[in-house]
């Protein structure tokens, strides 16, 4: 975790130094303000000097006028810098989970998942910009402030020395279960919010079975116990912050009895009263800080401690040789199963895939096709026993990103297409430049691909359309060219012809005959019809 922590700080460092530069203009005039209003007082009662007062006025409010130019830049500059990083480590953490095994990231829900990395990502990055500068700054604040004080009332600059210590004895009692309270708090919330997202994804489902009830019981039960984690949290930010008050106003207090007899007796002036009032409103401020920046960085390392979780969980491998182009794919003796306690899906499970053929695979749901189709490609590479390979090069020894990303085209029965993209987008992945007119020209290469469209559903009508506004059909025939466009040397088609009808099905036939002879072409469906074009058929229901 700590090479991104680093690399990240070094991405933003000529930021960071302009936040610690205007950091330090904001606390040097955090710290003239109170004095030059202390002299301010006395003037007004002491001198009474109408030029004195003109003057200094003058200055408190150029101080201030430059106190605000400058926290307004810092606070610009410290959103900017914080959204920079905090996309750049999300991208970081994404980049390390597409990486990982599928089958051990299938099992991290994706909205859990996406609300846990922008939490603690956040927590982390928001932490240490906000105190990189800020605790090196206010120890010299502190120091410099203590100094104004012992130099106008030692007694008052003892009591500042006194009470320094009960805020570390505090901390030092409370900082283990702010710990361990705070990421139980941050795990129940991930959790408490999948589970309201779930309501909203199967809507349609609970409103099919009317399962109000049961679903409305379910929610009930998560809710307890995100509130009781919720609770106990809060009970424990609450006596810290409850100690913090305690001692702070028992602090100002004695405070108010010393400085008011130091007047009485004629050692203190009003005006030194009020700065000191003042630096010692500010000293509070910053020893409240340090008081709370224990609090902060237990919620901070429980964040990063989550995050070093995520990137603890090791890549999947991947290898290193490439090819040109594959005209061979053999699976020998494969089984597997998802974990221990299931049954084996497949077993002892051997076919050769050649070039220039048609292969339909069937079966009934759940027998393994997807599964099959998965450990074909690599998508599923762990706890597989038996040997797949590419012509003579065993498929662990292979760069499979490589292989998927040139020569393999996917068509799945879920068509996905990430961001709100559009048609053109999609189809134009593949060819980088062209337009419609380039697109529609490789169309025509294919033969028979525009007969999937008529006059009242062309490719052209689509081609401003995103993806997500699609009709089933539409998208089933749009994934189908996306796929013929990549050219791939492995065609894989997951129920192409779902939910098209006769005349669309038997363009897509055609097209198939027309293209196997430069491809190995591999169709899952439950229409038989389809069968028809294939050179082989593999049931593996009766396997």
């Amino acid at each position: 975790m700590n090479k991104y922590i680093f690399k990240n700080v070094k991405y933003i460092r000529n930021f960071l130094i302009v936040l610690g530069i205007l950091s330090v203009i904001a606390t040097i005039t955090g710290i003239i303000i109170p004095y030059f209003n202390g002299v301010f007082v006395d003037v007004l009662i002491y001198t009474q000097d109408f030029n004195s007062i003109i003057k200094l006025t003058m200055l408190i409010i150029t101080i201030g006028v430059v106190d605000v130019v400058f926290n307004y830049i810092y606070n610009l500059t410290y959103i900017k810098v914080l959204n920079k990083v905090v996309y750049r480590t999300k991208m970081q953490l994404i980049e390390h989970l597409r990486r990982v095994s599928y089958l051990r990231l299938s099992k991290l829900n994706p909205v859990y998942l996406n609300q846990r990395i922008n939490i603690d990502v956040i927590a982390v990055f928001q932490f240490f910009i906000e105190n990189y500068i800020t605790c090196f700054m206010m120890v010299i604040v502190i120091i410099l402030e203590g100094y104004m004080v012992f130099r106008v009332n030692v007694l008052i600059g003892g009591l500042v020395v006194l009470f320094v210590p009960v805020y570390v004895v505090i901390y030092l009692y409370l900082k283990r279960p702010l710990y361990e309270k705070n990421i139980y708090y941050k795990e129940e919330q991930n959790i408490f919010f999948h589970k309201i997202n779930d309501q909203f994804a199967l809507l349609k489902s609970i409103k099919i079975n009317a399962d109000f009830a049961k679903n409305n019981e379910a929610m009930d039960n998560s809710f307890r116990v995100f509130l009781k984690k919720t609770i106990d949290f809060n009970k424990v930010s609450f006596l810290f912050s409850s100690c913090d008050s305690v001692v702070s106003l028992l602090f100002r207090s004695i405070m108010y009895i010393i400085a008011g007899c130091e007047i009485i007796k004629k050692n203190l002036t009003v005006g030194e009263f009020t700065m000191i009032n003042a630096y010692f409103s500010l000293l509070l401020t910053q020893i409240r800080y340090f008081f709370n920046l224990g609090k902060k960085y237990q919620d901070a390392k429980s964040s990063y401690d989550r995050i070093e979780e995520l990137l603890h969980i090791p890549k999947e491998s991947n290898g290193n040789q490439v090819v040109d182009q594959i005209n061979e794919i053999t699976l020998d003796d494969i089984s597997f199963r998802y974990d221990l306690n299931s049954t084996m899906l497949l077993e002892k499970v051997s076919y050769k895939f050649e070039k220039g053929k048609i292969y339909g695979i069937s079966g009934v749901n759940g027998v393994g096709k997807s599964t099959l189709i998965n450990i074909l490609i690599g998508i599923i590479n762990e706890d597989v026993s038996g040997e797949v390979k590419y012509g003579s090069n065993k498929l662990q020894d292979m760069d499979m990103y490589e292989v998927r990303r040139e020569h393999i085209a996917v068509m799945s029965q879920e068509f996905e297409s990430g961001f709100d993209v559009t048609v053109s987008d999609l189809l134009c992945a593949n060819y980088p430049g062209f337009g419609q007119d380039g697109i529609d020209k490789s169309l025509k290469q294919i033969g028979d691909l525009n007969l999937l469209f008529d006059n009242e559903m062309s490719l052209a009508d689509l081609w401003r359309k995103r993806i997500k506004d699609l009709s089933g059909g539409e998208k089933q025939k749009v994934s189908l060219v996306w796929c013929f466009l990549k050219d791939a040397d492995v065609l894989i088609l997951d129920e192409p012809t779902a939910n098209m009808d006769r005349k669309s099905i038997e363009v897509v036939k055609r097209i198939l005959k027309d293209m196997v002879k430069e491809k190995i072409i591999i169709v899952v469906s439950h229409d038989k019809s389809l069968f028809e074009v294939c050179d082989k058929q593999i049931d593996l229901s009766s396997n």
